[in-house]
């Protein structure tokens, strides 16, 4: 009725809108709109374009893997958050952004692959806290084992002997990478 008209009134005024504050205003109300009208797939395609125009509002992701989950399409939500991320110039979101995105490739998608590059672009990150490195090289380092990419896993191995607070996790990832370099060859690493 009265409120789909609306909805496609405002998607094609949206199309002209060039102000970036109003355009956020226009996708918010269009998204509540979709919401309202029970098309979860339209408003995930709202709360998409106000993830890339706001990354920052924890909100505006919260939604968008709320209808991802709602929808089935966690495949979305992971290629957004990376693309927000990408876009990002705050350092620190763009941690929070690949983490995210890394774990809906890994939990959500089982896409071990795409989850290993992000959590590997992660521990790139000189910026990023050592908390975020810790948990990234442990979420990546069983990826790694069981794709079979040893290097990498040893890599990752001493960034966590350097990482782990505990005694016996330090302990455990020594003697995983001394027992990896011996593999490889490489016992004077």
């Amino acid at each position: 009725g009265n409120e789909g008209a609306l909805a496609t009134m405002l998607e094609v005024e949206l199309e002209v809108v060039q102000s970036v504050k109003e355009r956020i205003r226009r996708h918010g109300q269009l998204a509540a709109l979709y919401g309202r009208l029970a098309r979860p797939d339209a408003a995930l395609e709202h709360f998409v374009a106000l993830v890339m125009l706001e990354p920052d509002v924890p909100e505006h992701r919260g939604e968008l893997q709320r209808l991802a989950g709602e929808v089935g399409r966690f495949d979305r939500l992971a290629e957004v958050l990376a693309a927000a991320a990408d876009d990002c110039t705050d350092e620190a979101l763009r941690v929070e952004l690949l983490m995210q995105a890394a774990i809906v490739h890994e939990d959500r998608l089982a896409e071990t692959p795409r989850a290993i590059e992000l959590y590997l672009r992660v521990l790139a990150l000189p910026s990023a806290a050592a908390g975020t490195h810790l948990a990234a090289a442990r979420r990546v380092e069983p990826l790694l084992r069981s794709a079979g990419r040893t290097r990498e896993r040893l890599d990752v191995l001493e960034r966590l002997a350097n990482l782990e607070d505990g005694a016996n996790a330090r302990a455990w990832a020594l003697g995983e990478a001394a027992a990896l370099a011996s593999d490889l060859g490489e016992e004077g690493r």
